[in-house]
């Protein structure tokens, strides 16, 4: 049984609700990190170590975020870049993060919430570093006198759209923590899913790469998923009842077309969930595939 495998396993047992919805996603992202940490070093990619420290952290992360410490252990990593130092500094050196972290703490959040929520806001802060430094780094081959596009193996092109899409990435990760740091955003999640099919879609696109209003939208969804989702619970006890019913006013135990009719509603009703559910899960797991990158 590999780690992940392992971590869920045992956790599935001790965490309940949304809890264990929020772990689900946060290990199916990690199962994709450590999935494309194994092609890199398959391909000899990796030779400082840096992905796997990375890959290592987060797990690490995941593990102490919801005290799985007993469940499985990852070393501590050392001799890697100060970057993925497991310290995180008291404040933030982006203004705008700052202003957010400060928000997010007259937010109401508990002690263990505000350390969660930190790490949130110091995986921005490495984001916006490494943009630092390509862009510093790609400002001066671009004063350079270019040829054919390149020069000593520098791809101006995909720098360029490395650039871009990392700009995207950090736009979108502000909108997420100012959603995240909203007291207000939390309790009501948890107030608005009750399904568990539903919260755990939910906590997926919360950590995949949807921008606030594609997470709005499938907010939208998710409601109407569960709409529908209560109204096949309420089908199947309609047919439950008068099964009961039934039983004890036919001897033979046939049972009248207009209660076939109703069963036949509810079973295809059920189907259209199912079917609406994977619907979503697909949508989902395209957007957290763009969150999985090393």
């Amino acid at each position: 049984m590999n780690k992940i495998n392992q971590i869920w396993h045992k956790a599935s047992k001790r965490l309940k609700g949304h809890m264990l919805a929020d772990l689900y996603a946060d290990l199916k992202i990690q199962d994709g990190l450590e999935l494309q940490l194994k092609r890199l070093k398959s391909e000899d990619m990796d030779k400082g170590g840096m992905k796997e420290a990375e890959v290592r952290i987060k797990l690490r992360d995941i593990v102490n975020k919801y005290n799985l410490q007993d469940v499985i252990h990852i070393p501590d990593v050392t001799g890697t870049n100060e970057a993925f130092s497991n310290d995180i500094p008291p404040d933030f050196k982006d203004k705008k993060l700052q202003k957010l972290w400060e928000k997010a703490g007259d937010s109401g959040f508990s002690d263990e919430e505000m350390e969660n929520l930190k790490k949130e806001f110091w995986h921005q802060q490495l984001k916006l570093d490494e943009y630092d430094l390509l862009k510093d780094g790609f400002k001066s081959i671009s004063d350079l006198d270019m040829i054919d596009n390149s020069l000593d193996g520098f791809n101006y092109d995909k720098k360029n759209k490395n650039l871009k899409s990392m700009n995207k990435d950090i736009k979108d990760g502000y909108e997420n923590l100012a959603t995240l740091g909203s007291k207000k955003h939390f309790e009501d999640d948890e107030l608005e899913f009750k399904d568990k099919r539903v919260y755990e879609l939910y906590a997926m696109a919360r950590k995949s790469n949807m921008t606030e209003a594609e997470l709005q939208s499938f907010m939208e969804e998710l409601r109407h998923f569960e709409h529908r989702i209560d109204k096949h619970e309420y089908l199947k006890e309609e047919v439950q009842i008068a099964e009961n019913v039934l039983r004890r006013e036919t001897k033979d135990g046939e049972m009248p077309q207009k209660h076939v009719l109703l069963k036949q509603k509810a079973n295809e009703y059920g189907s259209k969930v199912k079917k609406y559910h994977a619907e979503l899960q697909k949508k989902v797991n395209k957007a957290l595939a763009g969150h999985i990158e090393l």
